[in-house]
């Protein structure tokens, strides 16, 4: 089962090469087993469509005058396209992706959606653009929480900090003020 009784869906990315990816599915729900299911596909956006994307999240929020609107319809457009091929790409490759999906679809709005990414990897698909053809909607949208996460923070469920400091003056004075018990 999922955070505080949600069910959970972590789509774990993976990069195969260039523009090819594997996206592992894995849904957590109820105490039932868990459903699995694998997708590899090609996925990539042009130079165009990450300018096009920054300027519509950027750019036009802070400018939304003549001709913005008409330059944003056309951008909004390709995100509805971009999402349903990422939909589609993952979620109907395989009868096993598609039973997942059947099972999760009518329960979205009870469910954590982990993207768990690479930091290197983290931008190369705009995941929160996903969205079911069906309903033509984003699954960040529909789903209770949609987050990004990292693969070791994702596998342990926790995120711990180990911060070493070490007093490195040359001249043998206490730099940083601490005294010698709390030296590393």
């Amino acid at each position: 089962m999922g955070v505080l009784g949600m069910s959970l869906l972590r789509i774990t990315q993976t990069a195969i090469d260039g523009n090819r990816y594997r996206a592992d599915l894995r849904l957590e729900d109820d105490g039932a087993a868990p459903l699995e299911a694998a997708s590899e596909f090609e996925f990539r956006l042009t130079a165009q469509d990450e300018e096009n994307l920054r300027w519509y999240l950027e750019d036009f929020l802070q400018y939304p005058h003549d001709p913005a609107p008409t330059i944003a319809a056309k951008i909004e457009q390709r995100i509805v396209e971009l999402g349903t091929e990422l939909f589609r790409s993952v979620f109907q490759k395989s009868d096993d992706a598609r039973d997942l999906w059947a099972v999760l679809r009518g329960r979205l709005d009870e469910t954590r959606v982990e993207v768990v990414t690479s930091v290197s990897e983290a931008t190369s698909i705009p995941w929160e653009l996903i969205r079911d053809p069906k309903t033509d909607v984003p699954l960040a949208l529909r789903a209770a929480t949609f987050v990004r996460a990292q693969p070791e923070a994702a596998q342990r469920g926790e995120v711990r900090v180990k911060l070493g400091i070490r007093d490195s003056n040359p001249e043998g004075g206490d730099f940083l003020g601490l005294n010698p018990e709390t030296r590393a």
